[in-house]
């Protein structure tokens, strides 16, 4: 195991933590309206972290291996690109590792 600040791929063995991290974001962008639960967004993680296709996903870790942020990425092929091309659908920082 890694010390210190690093960031890891994700897989479905981090489903838990994703869908922890994204519920946090819908939380924070709704002003605190949207409470989604990490079990309502459970069932989709592994599935989408298994699709390793067109789908990545990576979590960053702080010093005590604590999950401190995650993206999420969609890749899809692009003409004008003349390759493959990601799209961020989700990004969260916890709120004391973000710098102002």
């Amino acid at each position: 195991m890694m010390s210190g600040p690093h960031i890891e791929r994700a897989d479905r063995e981090h489903a838990e933590t994703v869908a922890g991290m994204v519920a946090a974001l819908l939380l924070e962008l709704s002003g605190g309206t949207r409470q989604v639960g990490v079990a309502e967004l459970l069932p989709m993680a592994p599935e989408r972290l298994q699709d390793r296709s067109n789908f990545l996903a990576y979590i960053a870790f702080g010093e005590v291996h604590d999950a401190v942020g995650v993206i999420t990425v969609s890749t899809v092929g692009a003409i004008y690109a003349a390759g493959i091309v990601g799209t961020i659908q989700e990004l969260y920082v916890v709120p004391t590792w973000r710098s102002g």
